[in-house]
């Protein structure tokens, strides 16, 4: 990667070395815990201000240099001499907070708070120096104020990873549900990459029919006419097939934008394509007649 993208290597080399310097002064799994949250949570924010400073549209930098870190930590002694345990706890933690997890904090200040997520880079087996315009989306808003109708709008970000596993043991709801328990967030707004134009998908799947892999090269096995439910920390995930999400569409609908805005209401089922879907005939339907993910938000890419 470095190699076809140099200039994604280079403004992080000196990140990079104080992190293996310091890295390789540690010994003990509670300092290598602390200094790997710390650490996350600093490459995120660094990012985060190149992001708003420069308006690159670059999210690869971020990507690499959380890879090239983990890298580094598994290959220190500390690491190597510790528990299956803790090593992934220590993954784990780097993982979240390069990722954002450390840096929500909304203002009690806020009238309205909005929490946007975006993905990694994928495809890269195809292209190596494949961005992700919602991980773009997510550095370039986070933290912003705006002020609408006389009321403070707050919004705060995070990328989530390409990877089956991390949905299937929960990551979205240990995200979630702390903000949503504790109310603190009024809104979520996915955004994931999707086709030439930006879609809202108005009716968010429960199934998995994709066939492409995630970034560890793993297939679900589900298939267009096998989709699948996910797991769920174990347990496969239950609920209704499509839900309709309640975001403000006659108002998206109006803004002035480079990118036509499509009101997506197509459901693909067993039985063919269903183009306007209510929310009102969701119900649950036989494995052989029940429909496919189809997906949540999509942003058009770059």
């Amino acid at each position: 990667a470095y190699e076809a993208m140099p200039e994604i290597k280079e403004p992080n080399q000196e990140t990079l070395n104080n992190f293996s310097q310091q890295l390789n002064s540690m010994r003990l799994f509670a300092e290598l815990y602390e200094f790997l949250i710390t650490q996350g949570n600093t490459l995120w924010q660094q990012e985060v201000k190149k992001e708003q400073a420069t308006s690159e549209y670059e999210d690869r930098r971020l990507y690499w240099s959380r890879l090239e870190m983990l890298s580094r930590l598994k290959d220190s002694s500390a690491f190597q001499s510790l528990s299956v345990s803790e090593k992934e706890a220590l993954i784990r933690a780097f993982e979240f907070a390069s990722r954002g997890q450390q840096d929500i904090h909304f203002s009690k200040t806020s009238d309205f708070k909005v929490l946007v997520t975006g993905f990694d880079p994928f495809f890269l087996d195809r292209n190596i120096q494949q961005s992700n315009p919602s991980g773009v989306a997510a550095l370039g808003f986070d933290n912003r104020i705006l002020h609408v109708n006389e009321k403070r709008v707050e919004l705060q970000s995070y990328i989530l990873p390409v990877r089956f596993a991390d949905f299937d043991q929960g990551v979205v709801e240990e995200l979630m549900t702390p903000l949503m328990v504790n109310k603190e967030v009024d809104m979520v707004l996915t955004l994931s990459m999707g086709r030439d134009e930006f879609d809202l998908e108005r009716f968010p799947g429960l199934r998995r029919s994709a066939e492409a892999p995630d970034n560890l090269n793993v297939f679900t096995g589900a298939t267009s006419t096998n989709p699948l439910a996910p797991m769920l920390n174990g347990t496969s995930l239950d609920g209704s097939e499509f839900v309709e999400f309640s975001l403000p569409v006659e108002a998206m609908l109006k803004v002035n934008k480079p990118f036509g805005i499509q009101d997506n209401h197509k459901v693909t089922a067993m039985s063919g394509e269903i183009p306007r879907l209510s929310v009102s005939v969701i119900r649950p339907a036989p494995l052989s007649r029940r429909p496919r993910r189809e997906g949540c938000c999509r942003i058009a890419g770059k």
